[in-house]
Order: structure tokens, then sequence, then C-alpha cells
């Protein structure tokens, strides 16, 4: 996991070619733009079960014989970016899904 504000995207580029097939790649930002900028360079690229979501989660104040939640909490936990690697096709007219790249570009 990598966390900070980076350039998701590049830093996805240069450890594609590291990673086996397969290997989970997750991210943590404290804003959305630079995650949902990899988020769309990993659903181009076919990586796998790509998720994006925020990671804010209430505290809540347990007393004896009561419970609730806190109403004084910072409202941004951050978001989280998660994926696997795609698996490399031997093929290099083949996509995951058995096309041929010619008939994807015909469309």
């Amino acid at each position: 996991m990598l966390m900070g504000n980076y350039n998701f995207t590049d830093i996805i580029q240069s450890l594609a070619p590291l990673l086996i097939p397969g290997t989970p790649i997750s991210f943590c930002c404290l804003s959305l733009a630079p995650l949902a900028e990899a988020y769309r360079y990993m659903v181009k690229n076919n990586y796998l079960n790509v998720k994006l979501w925020d990671s804010w989660c209430r505290e809540y104040q347990v007393l004896k014989n009561r419970t609730h939640p806190k109403m004084m909490m910072d409202s941004c936990g951050g978001y989280l970016l998660v994926g696997y690697r795609p698996p490399v096709l031997k093929d290099t007219n083949a996509v995951a899904g058995g096309e041929k790249m010619e008939q994807i570009a015909k469309a």
C-alpha cells in the first residue's frame, strides 16, 4: 500500500512490469482526484476487481446503559483504491475476453 499525494498513474505504470499477475495494488490518499485518475487508468487497462471508496468510519461512545455516535468528528478519513494486476497474455492479438484486437479495432 502506498499513501500520499502522488501521481498514482505513473506509479502503476512503473510498477506493473515488476509485479506478477494477480498481485494486489492499493493506494490511500486524503483527496479523491489523484485516485480517480488512477482508477480510470486501471479500468481502461483491464485491472481486475478495481474499487475506489472512502474510508470514513464513525466512532461511537459506549457508556453504561447507553451508546451513541460521537458528534464532533472529522468528516474525511481519506480514500482507498484497490485492484489486481491483470494477467499477461502471450498472444499479442488476444485480450482477456478471447477476442482479437483487430475485431475490437473495427468496432
